[in-house]
């Protein structure tokens, strides 16, 4: 590979590729994001559809119940995800009856 840039991680044996290393910190962020959907004890959110407009990211949850705690999730952790994505998240929720 022409460019290519190795990384140590300390003491531990795995080096990566810094692509490896970025894939990592995007789905990082990711993992981030729904772990945060999955806050609320009653798991309301059932689903979410993702869109893209203006630059910014949209979560539609939709959801069974109102969602106490994935929306104010999704602001606290969007932070990753906007540093390694380039993009603004909001999110709004969707009862689905």
């Amino acid at each position: 590979m022409q460019g290519a840039a190795w990384l140590s991680l300390g003491r531990s044996r795995a080096i990566w590729h810094l692509s490896d290393q970025r894939l990592v910190q995007c789905l990082g962020a990711l993992l981030r994001l729904a772990d945060g959907l999955d806050l609320d004890p009653l798991q309301v959110v059932e689903g979410v559809r993702v869109t893209e407009s203006g630059g910014a990211i949209t979560l539609e949850l939709r959801t069974r119940d109102e969602p106490r705690l994935a929306p104010r999730a999704i602001e606290q952790l969007s932070d990753l995800f906007e540093t390694e994505f380039g993009r603004k998240v909001r999110s709004i929720a969707i009862r689905v009856t």
